[in-house]
């Protein structure tokens, strides 16, 4: 609140006021009522300073609060009106509840009536949109707030209180009580804008003659000087209104004729579009998976609050970490999703659901992990892939497929490595990596899951991190010539324990040949009866080739020794 004026005047002697005032308030549209209500309403239309009388008895505790409403406060205004106020509402309260809604009207407990002895009176400066806003979410709209709206003089204040109590004693309403009270942050300074009058022509876009806008703003009492094509502008207290160039291009263009301004064609560069990388890559994705005839899905980044136990995760998880809408449509929209696959699982229940034999889908969105609970900022909004599939021509090859396309469409190296997420099953999932970071889980979903989603099928689902695809750098595509020398094949069958990944042995065969290694060929997994339990055998064709020269024995012997070194250092026993 800037500025708030309060006077007390006793011994009212409440009648009618003059038949000049009365005659001065008809011409203006308003009805007399009393000489106290008129006086308000009089200097009011005089100064254009807003007042109101409280009936000092009927204020609780003798006391005037300028404070905004409180939760569950109501008001009857003086039309006989009831509101429901909000927090955010000024009010004038005595020491109990409010009296009067600030800047607008006052309420009807404490009205001068014709039995009044003393009062209250009120001058005061309140912030325009305050006024605004309280006025349009209660539907009112009257004199004064129309006044505060537009802003009043600050300094305009005293003056008018000055005013209507020389207008109290003059017509012998009342006895003016020493003391006032006058609060305020400091009165403001004179304040000086600066503006070229170039900025305020391209602003207008008409060619005003620099002496006219001058002109103009000078016969508006905004006292103006020009110096080269520098204007400088004093603003007086009671245009608070006038806050920088647009305001004064808009005095002086109402003054100068808004006929003045005419149709022009429109100016500005012409930027040739493009996409951000980010979107390119995820054009090509969705390319490749609607070749792959899967089907775009969207869903709501909103999930039930417990939708994220159908995924059995650990307590600690981070994916339980979710940011709680505060007014959620519904408990069905209650969280902020850290993961797409229960939305994927419920989009594939719905189609099995409607009988339909099998599926494949896909999701781009976002994941939103918060950085700390409870929420202080903004959680990560993490780009993130979901794919679903199903059917009887489907299996976790196909989805380990549709993986590696991606990864290999975006340039990355794809590993596999043994995954331990609760909602897949336990030997039917893998971790994915593209050169060596983390990107995707996929796997068959957990059949416990399933049946908490009415699934009664085998149903494959992968989550991938594409914000780590898509910070891969493209590899170069580099061209060799046709192969000069012979290549030369072996064959190794080893046995290893059952939970050694293939992976594993292919890296150290890899490790072993060196740059002598072509290629590696997974041929045959086997246990059966000839195979120690809790072993399994493992056979590769390995290819070796030298651009330089044929191999040599001694190289071969060489290469082979080594690969067999490193196999037996990752605990793989050559089979006889």
């Amino acid at each position: 609140m800037p500025r708030y004026i309060g006077r007390v005047v006793k011994n009212l002697r409440i009648k009618e006021s003059p038949v000049w005032m009365q005659k001065s308030l008809l011409a203006s549209g308003m009805r007399p009522i009393n000489n106290i209500v008129d006086i308000t309403n009089f200097v009011m239309l005089e100064t254009g300073q807003p007042m109101h009388a409280f009936n000092y008895n009927d204020l609780s505790d003798k006391k005037i609060i300028v404070r905004t409403a409180k939760t569950g406060e109501k008001i009857t205004t003086l039309d006989g009106k009831n509101y429901d106020l909000t927090t955010d509402m000024l009010v004038i309260a005595d020491g109990e509840k409010p009296s009067c809604l600030a800047g607008i009207m006052g309420g009807k407990e404490s009205e001068i009536e014709n039995d009044t002895t003393d009062l209250f009176l009120e001058s005061a400066k309140f912030r325009r949109d305050n006024v605004r806003h309280t006025g349009r979410a209660l539907g009112i709209r009257t004199e004064a707030s129309g006044r505060f709206e537009k802003g009043v003089d600050i300094v305009n204040v005293e003056y008018a209180m000055e005013r209507a109590l020389q207008l109290i004693s003059d017509l012998d309403a009342g006895d003016i009580i020493d003391g006032v009270l006058d609060r305020h942050n400091g009165l403001p300074e004179e304040r000086v804008l600066k503006v070229t009058t170039d900025s305020i022509i391209e602003l207008l876009g008409v060619d005003i003659p620099t002496d006219r806008i001058v002109e103009i703003l000078n016969s508006l009492e905004l006292p103006t000087t020009i110096d080269g094509n520098m204007l400088t502008t004093k603003v007086p207290s009671i245009r608070d209104d006038i806050e920088g160039r647009a305001d004064l291009a808009e005095e002086v263009m109402r003054i100068y004729g808004y006929d003045h301004i005419v149709g022009t064609k429109m100016k500005g560069a012409v930027v040739r579009g493009t996409k951000l990388p980010e979107r390119i890559k995820t054009d090509k994705i969705k390319a490749l998976m609607l070749g792959a005839n899967a089907f775009e899905i969207a869903t709501y980044s909103f999930i039930a609050s417990k939708a994220i136990d159908t995924l059995l995760l650990d307590q600690n998880d981070e994916r339980r970490q979710q940011v709680k809408i505060i007014n959620p449509l519904g408990d069905e929209y209650s969280t902020m999703r850290t993961q797409l696959t229960t939305s994927m699982l419920t989009v594939l229940a719905t189609n099995i659901n409607k009988k339909i034999t099998d599926g494949r889908f896909f999701e781009i969105s976002k994941r939103f992990i918060p950085k700390a609970l409870p929420l202080t900022e903004q959680p990560l909004e993490i780009p993130t892939m979901s794919i679903g599939i199903y059917g009887e021509n489907e299996d976790f090859f196909t989805l380990k497929g549709m993986i590696e396309a991606i990864c290999n469409l975006l340039g990355g190296h794809t590993q596999y490595e043994r995954s331990a997420e609760p909602y897949l099953h336990p030997g039917r999932q893998a971790l994915v990596k593209a050169n060596n970071k983390e990107c995707a889980v996929f796997g068959q979903v957990h059949p416990a899951v399933a049946e908490s989603y009415g699934i009664d099928c085998p149903v494959f689902v992968a989550e991938i991190k594409l914000d780590v695809l898509l910070a891969i750098e493209k590899r170069k595509t580099v061209y060799k010539p046709l192969p000069k020398f012979p290549a030369v094949e072996r064959d190794f069958a080893f046995l290893v324990d059952k939970d050694v990944p293939v992976g594993t042995l292919e890296k150290a065969i890899s490790s072993g040949a060196g740059r002598l290694l072509e290629k590696i060929k997974l041929f045959d997994i086997y246990e059966g009866s000839q195979i120690p339990e809790g072993k399994k055998s493992v056979a590769f064709n390995v290819f070796l080739r030298s651009a330089d020269s044929t191999l040599t024995d001694t190289q071969i012997e060489d290469a082979t020794a080594k690969i067999l070194k490193k196999l037996e250092q990752a605990g793989a026993e050559l089979r006889k």
